[in-house]
């Protein structure tokens, strides 16, 4: 199993975001490279069009999160530049970049009245499979967090059960952390909902599932290659 999916299920003050700082200062202790995003949603996502989404693009292209002509030049600029690097075909991320920045624009509501093409949630969910590849590799293995998913929009909740249902290339733990009010998360591989383990037990079972998703995939890069 290259990647794992994970929902820390709990209500309000029981230490999800905790949780999740210390795993990532758990891993830092270890001295072992990762690649640790983390995005979160807020009240005002839900009136904002694949505005999780796209936070979590900004995220992992280390842009502020902000709004406007200009940060969506950024975003769209840093974006082009990730994926040739990984030699996208150039077709294929032009249209990647060219997707994001119309999810943007309705985020951020350039052009007023406009509606959101039909295709336009398939084309966001197949663009962020492309760019979980390229940020997850078999050598440096992804820790993705995504805190407060059950206030998230629609729209990037439809693109992320899309995303997930599509398997991690590398080494890829997604973490996502949720209230029990709220639209039902994505689908995941394991729910733990706190309160049925002690914090420490807790604490060691998450960072334990990255490890074994990281020993999977260099496994399986060694095998291949001695094929």
């Amino acid at each position: 199993l290259a990647g794992l999916c994970v929902l820390i299920h709990g209500a309000a003050g029981t230490g999800k975001s905790r949780l999740i700082a210390e795993l990532v200062a758990r891993r830092a202790a270890l001295g072992r490279a990762t690649r640790v995003t983390t995005a979160a949603a807020s009240p005002a996502s839900r009136l904002a069009p694949f505005a999780t989404v796209i936070d979590l693009y900004q995220a992992a292209l280390g842009v502020p999160p902000a709004r406007g002509r200009v940060a969506r030049a950024q975003v769209v600029q840093r974006l082009a530049h990730m994926l040739t690097r990984a030699d996208i075909p150039a077709e294929h991320a032009r249209a990647i970049t060219t997707d994001l920045d119309r999810a943007m624009e309705l985020r951020d509501g350039a052009g007023v009245g406009a509606r959101e093409p039909a295709d336009l949630r398939p084309r966001i969910s197949a663009g962020l499979a492309t760019f979980r590849t390229v940020i997850t590799s078999r050598e440096r293995p992804s820790l993705v967090v995504v805190e407060d998913i059950h206030l998230a929009d629609a729209a990037s909740l439809e693109v992320l059960r899309h995303t997930l249902a599509m398997p991690a290339q590398g080494a890829e733990l997604l973490v996502l952390t949720a209230r029990p009010e709220g639209a039902p998360p994505p689908a995941v591989d394991h729910v733990l909902t706190l309160g049925d383990l002690a914090g420490a037990d807790l604490r060691a079972l998450i960072a334990d599932r990255l490890d074994d998703a990281a020993t999977a995939t260099a496994r399986q890069d060694s095998g291949d290659r001695g094929r």
